[in-house]
């Protein structure tokens, strides 16, 4: 017996290898730019009238937020890992797949390591940068804060992804099985603010990160981990002859489209971290 449910429909073959944008090309636009240029091309995508707006579409647009978000830890990693020895060092000795290492060029092999992490949630986050950049110790509460409201937006992620909004009883717990046990089985509605106030955690947690990395490289550089002063270190601390090495730290962090207030360039940036080992105590 086969009793039809429904009208099938014919199966077709897909050819995924056309999928693909085969010209596309790595710049060296900072991660945190091409973050903020990602986030900007799915803003548009709303319409902020209430005439108009489609909360089925805000729902994509929160999936693609979040996916944003790990592209950016993905490419900050590989990125840090090219240019910090101590982060290249670290990850030596790390598996790789023998498929990642036939084919990937280098200036994209640190990604392969990545290949099976997921950055979606506070402690893969945290977990990551210690198993990747060796970066340990207590995060700065400000980005605590942003990582837990961040676990916030995951776990509505997570509703979306396998549940096509509805919100499941693990993912209330996560969130609060108190003030969500309501709204258990019941699909995810977001209007435009709560759409808003979603993406603004995202960038919020992208700009902590960006700026705990940045500043955590640069220290480790100058001071051990007592906080004292290191008294060999890799600079002269003449701008001329350090600034090819310090560039490459300031153009991976350091964004062009959100001009930093306090140093806006450079060598304002570099003298501020000459003037911070120069105050260090050995």
């Amino acid at each position: 017996m086969n009793i039809d449910a429904n009208n099938t429909s014919p199966y077709h073959f897909l050819d995924t290898t056309n999928m693909f944008d085969l010209d596309f090309r790595e710049t060296n636009e900072t991660p945190i730019d091409t973050y903020i240029k990602k986030i900007r091309s799915l803003t548009v995508l709303i319409d902020p009238n209430p005439a108009d707006y489609n909360k089925i579409l805000a729902n994509l647009v929160l999936l693609g937020s979040v996916s944003v978000f790990e592209s950016y830890m993905r490419e900050i990693i590989r990125r840090t890992i090219l240019i910090d020895k101590i982060s290249l060092t670290h990850c030596e000795s790390l598996p790789l797949s023998y498929g990642a290492a036939i084919s990937h060029v280098n200036e994209l092999m640190p990604e392969a390591i990545l290949e099976d992490v997921s950055f979606a949630g506070k402690v893969n986050v945290q977990e990551s940068l210690k198993k990747f950049l060796n970066l340990k110790g207590n995060l700065p509460d400000s980005l605590v804060v942003a990582l837990d409201e961040f676990a916030k937006v995951c776990e509505l992620r997570h509703c979306l992804v396998h549940r096509f909004g509805k919100l499941g009883t693990k993912n209330a717990i996560k969130l609060g099985l108190t003030d969500h046990s309501l709204s258990i089985e019941k699909p995810l509605s977001l209007d435009y603010i709560a759409l808003q106030n979603l993406q603004m955690t995202c960038n919020t947690v992208v700009k902590e990160l960006n700026n705990y990395i940045f500043n955590s490289l640069l220290k480790r550089l100058i001071m051990d981990e007592r906080g004292k002063k290191i008294p060999t270190v890799i600079w002269t601390w003449k701008y001329n002859q350090d600034r090819a090495l310090f560039l490459k730290y300031y153009m991976t962090f350091v964004s062009i489209i959100e001009t930093p207030r306090n140093h806006s360039s450079a060598r304002e940036a570099y003298d501020l971290y000459r003037i911070t080992y120069n105050s260090l105590r050995r």
